[in-house]
């Protein structure tokens, strides 16, 4: 296994002592098939699986000029039942400057991973921890806002409360 791991890397360009492969799309499907094959566990008993040899990915876009300064990460979270992602992901964690969570809002009160995550790095990233959910305007209606008041919660800061289309 050593052998063919000295193999693989060695067939890739290096910088810094740390072989690199440079993946380039056209479109976002075409970016996640050539990703996919390094970011991804096969079982598949012909060919080993990669992701346990990277380190990391970065997803740039040269048209936008933010991502110059900006890594984000798209990382498996340190409630992982893989030991290896989890420290990877904890390793990759301690170099950030600031940490986003994102999830589906429909999985925002239920996630553990999303409890524990804050919990683990509210200190660390004081004022730099962000939890952004997605969707959210496509839950939003009557039903909901009244909801929130039978249990007492304000809706007096949203400021619709029928869904737009924007």
């Amino acid at each position: 296994m050593v052998t063919w791991c000295a193999g693989y890397l060695g067939q890739h360009d290096s910088y810094g002592g740390a072989s690199f492969q440079r993946c380039i799309g056209n479109t976002v499907e075409e970016l996640n098939d050539l990703l996919d094959p390094l970011t991804s566990p096969k079982h598949d008993f012909d060919e080993p699986s990669l992701w346990p040899l990277v380190e990391k990915v970065t997803v740039g876009v040269p048209a936008v000029r933010v991502l110059k300064y900006v890594d984000l990460m798209d990382l498996p979270g340190i409630t992982d039942t893989n030991t290896v992602r989890v420290q990877t992901t904890r390793e990759s964690i301690g170099k950030c400057h600031g940490l986003w969570y994102v999830l589906d809002i429909t999985r925002a009160i239920t996630d553990p991973g999303l409890e524990r995550t804050v919990s683990v790095y509210a200190d660390r990233f004081s004022g730099t921890l962000a939890v952004v959910v997605t969707k959210s305007d496509q839950y939003f209606n009557d039903r909901l806002a009244a909801d929130m008041r039978n249990k007492g919660q304000s809706i007096v800061d949203f400021p619709y409360t029928e869904r737009r289309e924007i």
